[in-house]
Parts: C-alpha cells; sequence; structure tokens
C-alpha cells in the first residue's frame, strides 16, 4: 500500500472532498405588517397606525428594496415621519 499524501487509501484520510464549497446565495426576504392601534373597529376620523418590519433571512445584502403597500378600503394616508425610518427607503 502507498503511503502518499495523494492515496485516498492512506491511513488519517477521512475526508473525500476536501475543498467543500461555499454555501448557496440565498436572496429571501420576509415582510411583516401589523395593526399598532389596538381597536377592534374603527369609526370616521380616527387614526390607525400599522407597523411594517423587513427581516433580511438570506445571506445576500439587500439592498434597493420598493415595498408597495396599500391600505386597506376606507382607509387614508397621512404622512407622518418614524423614528426608525432608514433614510432612502420610503415611510
Amino acid at each position: 500500500m502507498d503511503e502518499s499524501p495523494n492515496d485516498p487509501n492512506s491511513p488519517g484520510d477521512d475526508d473525500e472532498d476536501d475543498s467543500d464549497p461555499a454555501g448557496p446565495k440565498i436572496f429571501d426576504l420576509a415582510l411583516r405588517k401589523v395593526q399598532l392601534t389596538a381597536l377592534p373597529s374603527f369609526s370616521y376620523g380616527q387614526t390607525v397606525m400599522f407597523g411594517i418590519d423587513i427581516f433580511n433571512q438570506g445571506n445576500i445584502d439587500a439592498k434597493d428594496i420598493v415595498i408597495i403597500d396599500t391600505l386597506p378600503c376606507g382607509l387614508e394616508y397621512i404622512a407622518t415621519f418614524s423614528s426608525q425610518h432608514s433614510s432612502g427607503l420610503g415611510v
């Protein structure tokens, strides 16, 4: 038996693949929209607040993402500024 480093039968050579490739690149964003106003029903003129959280579940950085959200029927958008707003990502 040849005990050279390239011999797959030599003792101590348990690994069949000495260069494991990196895992696949995955782009996976998740969005969660929650109603922040804790009322079961609403009347005309009441403010209803929603929060939107985005989670990057992949291993690739997410850049230049645009989120379009439509309001439920009967609601009107009122512009606000959120302290958690990320510059360039919209409101």
